[in-house]
């Protein structure tokens, strides 16, 4: 293991541990501890009374209304997602300072947990709450478009929060365009006004939100995109509207305004995917690995392709440092009536965990941000390669049913990397793909050995590799390990995608 990449493990083994929204949590919440701390020395121009003045009145607001319209809308109350938005709120709103500041920013909140319920479309709400929240009382002429969460001292810490998000979810792609984009239309502008291009990569990213904007709030996955295409016109557009100088009547291109024309774009081009699903059954397919089937309670199809995943949502009474929100690939084909998801067990599990293996038949759950690009190449004359990693089979499965559903044959050659025989899940459909596709699986069992997967035994299954593209999925680890494994054969990166499973 290299210098880099073993402070890297260390954090991954961390991350992993949480889920996406509890690092985004407890980064905004490292934020406004350092705020406040910052507040105290003088240096963030204002005082810990009017910073805590306006937390304190997001909080009052947004936690009891997200409440009561959960109620009302009868679906899971969820504390993470509205700390989440009281926190981001309090690092773009102005501090209360006055009364009428107090006023606004009670009236921002609640627009804010508001639109999450009533400003909606095919099952999910279309604006981040919080700039929704933002660009409301700022259009009216109530308040500011402020950001104060972009300054100089704030940015050792928004760097390294924005950091461990992107490392988290992997999304350095999307950040990457925004501020790409963003930085180009700055210079652009900034050089034929006469301004010198240090400055203005100094002010946008010293002086700015752009890090924030860009790493936090921009890869929120409920208002981007679920094609990897799409998202990152996605970015690009967010980054026109960031660093473009319009303005039409109250309208200007602000911040928050960027977000939102963003969210509709994505708006337009992802699917329904909001479902709430009953268990039909459970199955075990080895000691800690079972397949959970389930029914869309409308019966209305399930809009995704094979390969992608879903995220699920358990009503937990008390949630752990992993929240009660878990992301699953579908382990079924779009053709199939019944949803299929293979989880994984470990001891000691999540409270999350613990609670998904108790479901019994009847039970119900929710299941949104249908997205994912781990999705099989139109080209069907393409020499694939599959290499799964333990639960890492689940969206082969789902390829491999949509194959035989569809009848239709492909040059495949599956490698199942299992810790013994039992450990091979899902043997019905391998079996199938076998005989009716013709496709080769391949067993690596380890039995104990540490070496599963190695250049000679690419090479001996594979001789023809170099003309595959390679599809991996497993554990972070396994997938980061098999793709360095590949490269170092001479597999080019471009043929090689990846399904991570982090957090099992």
């Amino acid at each position: 293991m290299s210098i880099v990449s073993k402070p890297l493990a260390l954090i991954d083994e961390q991350l992993n541990r949480m889920t996406m929204y509890r690092v985004v949590l407890f980064g905004l919440l490292t934020l406004t501890a350092a705020s406040f701390i910052l507040s105290l020395s003088g240096m963030l121009g204002f005082t810990s009374i009017s910073l805590l003045a306006l937390l304190g009145l997001l909080g009052i607001i947004c936690t009891p209304l997200n409440y009561a319209l959960s109620k009302l809308f009868k679906v899971p109350f969820m504390m993470e997602p509205t700390a989440i938005t009281i926190l981001i709120l309090y690092m773009i709103l102005p501090p209360v300072t006055s009364v009428t500041e107090g006023l606004v920013a009670i009236l921002a909140g609640g627009i804010a947990i508001a639109s999450k319920y009533l400003i909606t479309a095919r099952g999910r709400h279309i604006f981040n709450p919080a700039a929704f929240g933002l660009a409301a009382v700022v259009i009216a002429g109530l308040s500011s478009s402020m950001w104060w969460v972009g300054s100089m001292y704030m940015l050792p810490f928004t760097a390294l929060v924005g950091l461990l998000v992107l490392r988290k979810t992997r999304r350095f792609s999307i950040f990457a365009t925004f501020a790409m984009v963003s930085l180009t239309i700055l210079l652009i502008t900034g050089i034929a006004d006469g301004r010198s291009p240090s400055d203005i990569i100094r002010l946008a990213i010293v002086s700015g939100p752009l890090l924030f904007a860009g790493a936090i709030m921009l890869t929120e996955p409920a208002t981007m995109p679920a094609n990897h295409r799409y998202r990152l016109i996605f970015a690009a557009l967010v980054g026109v509207v960031y660093a473009g100088h319009f303005s039409i009547g109250p309208v200007s291109s602000t911040p928050e305004v960027a977000l939102l024309i963003g969210n509709l774009f994505a708006l337009a081009v992802t699917p329904a995917n909001r479902l709430t699903l009953r268990l039909i059954k459970k199955h075990r397919m080895s000691h800690n690995v079972y397949d959970y089937e389930f029914q869309e309670i409308s019966g209305k199809p399930l809009a995704f392709k094979a390969g992608q995943y879903a995220e699920i949502t358990l009503p937990l009474a008390k949630s752990d440092s992993r929240g009660n929100r878990r992301t699953f690939t579908i382990a079924s084909a779009p053709s199939e009536k019944q949803v299929h998801f293979g989880v994984r067990f470990h001891q000691p599990s999540s409270r999350f965990k613990i609670a998904f293996h108790d479901l019994e038949p009847g039970a119900i759950v929710h299941a949104n941000h249908i997205n994912g690009d781990f999705v099989l190449p139109a080209d069907s004359t393409k020499k694939l390669a599959f290499i799964a990693g333990g639960i890492g089979i689940t969206p082969f499965r789902a390829h491999l049913m949509d194959l035989l559903d569809r009848g239709e044959k492909r040059d495949i050659v599956l490698l199942y990397i299992a810790s013994t025989s039992e450990d091979i899940s899902y043997k019905d459909v391998l079996d199938r793909a076998r005989n009716e596709l013709k496709i080769k699986v391949v067993p690596i069992v380890s039995n104990g050995n540490k070496t599963r997967l190695d250049t000679a035994r690419i090479t001996a299954e594979l001789p023809d590799y170099h003309e595959r593209v390679f599809y991996v999925s497993g554990s972070n680890a396994m997938v980061d390990n098999t793709t360095e494994l590949l490269t170092s054969t001479g597999v080019k990166r471009h043929h090689i995608r990846t399904d991570h499973f982090s957090g099992y």
